[in-house]
């Protein structure tokens, strides 16, 4: 997996930018690292009890944070920006297991419901497997609660926030850089998929894609209503490839189930393993339509011309 030098050093050359302050930039910071920060305190009790809902939206928060840091990193200061992007990462990694786990019992408890003989005895054979490493991986939520919970990230917080300095960066111009880098980002990591044909290349297009959109909703506020449909947009193709990767992955752990199970049951694997073959399958395809249409050239050129009227006035406009 490869990232382009935006995504691990961007620093705005401020050269280019007003001396003073940007007090629009001051806003977009503190409202994108506020509103995580929020959502994260918000499911401490719910992943203490494992809710499935409460997981999942920790830990997209957590994720979302760590993209803000490094999007608003020219404003923060680098220690208290890498202390908080440490925990935030910690969060993350301790709630994905659950949470994958998770998606596939419920995957395969909805199928289910249409099969019979050899799929649902196989099915149902591979549901408790899986069930019980959910249930083993609880403890894992407990370890992400406790973070959250705990001192150190709430120290990690106020000392980020306190750090905040957009002096010599306009916010419009971070954003419009930051935007398109990353529009181009998922449209290299688009074109080398289609190249090698791979699924963990079509994988780094959908986080590509994934960070593209979280890009577009912290900036959302300085673009106005052309922007709401953008993200719409985005969400139809994320949600595509969302699907695919379950399926890919539901289709890997029912052939590992299946390959260590007694043969009575093991006889199901394939067939299920194939059923959720097909069906990512078609939904590869059915990306590759939509992809082009929404990242080809002819795009680019509209999603640049939308970033140049803001709907804010930029920080350095003449008075």
């Amino acid at each position: 997996m490869f990232y382009p030098a935006w995504f691990k050093n961007y620093a705005p050359n401020k050269e280019k930018y007003m001396p003073q302050e940007c007090q629009p930039g001051q806003e977009s910071v503190r409202n994108a690292l506020k509103s995580q920060f929020a959502i994260v305190r918000d499911h401490v009790e719910g992943v203490r009890a494992c809710e499935a809902v409460a997981i999942h939206d920790m830990r997209r928060a957590s994720r979302r944070l760590r993209l803000a840091l490094r999007i608003f990193r020219p404003y923060l200061k680098k220690s208290e920006r890498k202390a908080l992007s440490r925990e935030a990462r910690t969060i993350t990694r301790a709630l994905g297991r659950h949470r994958e786990l998770d998606v596939m019992v419920t995957m395969l408890r909805e199928h289910r419901k249409e099969t019979h003989g050899l799929w649902k005895r196989f099915m149902d054979h591979a549901i408790a497997i899986l069930e019980d490493r959910c249930e083993r991986a609880q403890r894992f939520c407990m370890d992400a609660a406790d973070v959250v919970g705990g001192d150190k990230f709430q120290h990690a917080q106020e000392r980020l926030l306190a750090s905040i300095d957009t002096t010599g960066c306009c916010v419009v111009s971070l954003a419009q850089t930051e935007l398109l880098d990353a529009l181009e980002f998922v449209r290299a990591t688009r074109k080398w998929w289609k190249k090698s044909g791979e699924a963990e290349d079509l994988h780094v297009v959908r986080i590509a894609i994934k960070h593209l959109r979280y890009a577009c909703e912290f900036h959302q506020s300085l673009v106005g209503a052309p922007m709401e449909a953008y993200i719409a947009r985005l969400k139809e193709v994320q949600s595509v490839l969302g699907e695919w990767n379950e399926c890919r992955l539901l289709e890997d752990m029912v052939l590992t189930l299946g390959n260590a199970a007694d043969y009575n049951l093991a006889q199901g694997a394939p067939l299920v393993a194939e059923a959720y073959g097909e069906r990512a399958a078609v939904l590869e395809a059915q990306f590759a339509s939509e992809g082009k249409a929404l990242f080809c050239k002819k795009s680019r050129k509209a999603f640049e011309a939308l970033l140049e009227t803001t709907a804010m006035d930029c920080c350095r406009s003449e008075d």
